[in-house]
């Protein structure tokens, strides 16, 4: 605890790094830094409902998850909500075929904006049900 104060101490100074930014810097080696979480990734998929239509990614990133929950639902309906537009980017380039709204914004201000506004998109039903998760 000792050293983490020292450090805390000696940066105090220093401008804090925007959380978009700091992924645009490190978007090049991403997933293969993420690599450690794939049998997580790989799980996931199984505890969405059978029926399962269309989800909200929150804080979706480069769509690591989404890569296996397609594999399991390759006509799942997803909105991805992230604050890095060049997550977002990479995520869209590497899933052009898939049904993906991609919104560039914080995660749980929007996503708490949507429900409100729509008021229904992401109800469990029979076509739909909702999953929401953070990516990191």
């Amino acid at each position: 605890m000792k050293d983490l104060k020292e450090w805390l101490k000696a940066t105090e100074d220093q401008k804090l790094e925007e959380m978009a930014d700091f992924f645009a810097a490190r978007l090049d080696g991403y997933e293969e830094h993420m690599g450690v979480w794939a049998d997580a990734y790989k799980a996931l998929p199984q505890y969405l409902p059978k029926d399962c239509r269309k989800i909200l990614d929150l804080g979706c990133g480069t769509g690591l998850e989404l890569d296996e929950i397609w594999k399991m639902y390759p006509d799942l309906s997803v909105t991805g909500i992230d604050l890095s537009k060049d997550m977002l980017a990479y995520l869209k380039n590497k899933h052009p075929d898939k049904d993906l709204t991609v919104i560039c914004a914080d995660a749980h201000s929007e996503s708490v904006r949507l429900c409100q506004k729509t008021r229904s998109p992401f109800t469990t039903d029979s076509a739909k049900c909702r999953a929401f998760w953070e990516s990191w």
